[in-house]
């Protein structure tokens, strides 16, 4: 992530798909329901808007997103993560 901020706890498990890391790390959503999306774009604008072009099922409610940049070499470097949970 740039600009100094503080990566979220759930950044990393989020980006790997791992629910079960994400409901451990963040225990108010233990008993939840969760979909993690991410989405990447040459910048932070480009890749929140591929995120937003996602199909996110009705049922589900944004709880948290963050968006970090890759440090090694790609034509897409950045990444807008979410995390959903059921309602």
């Amino acid at each position: 992530m740039g600009f100094g901020s503080q990566i979220p706890v759930w950044v990393e498990p989020a980006l790997d798909g791992n629910i079960a890391r994400i409901k451990k790390l963040l225990p108010e959503l233990a008993d939840k329901e969760l979909l993690a999306l991410s989405a990447a774009g040459i910048n932070i604008d480009q890749a929140e808007i591929a995120l937003s072009e996602l199909e996110v099922p009705e049922a589900f409610s944004l709880y948290e997103a963050f968006w970090v940049r890759q440090t090694q070499l790609s034509d897409k470097p950045y990444i807008a993560i979410a995390i959903y949970k059921k309602d």
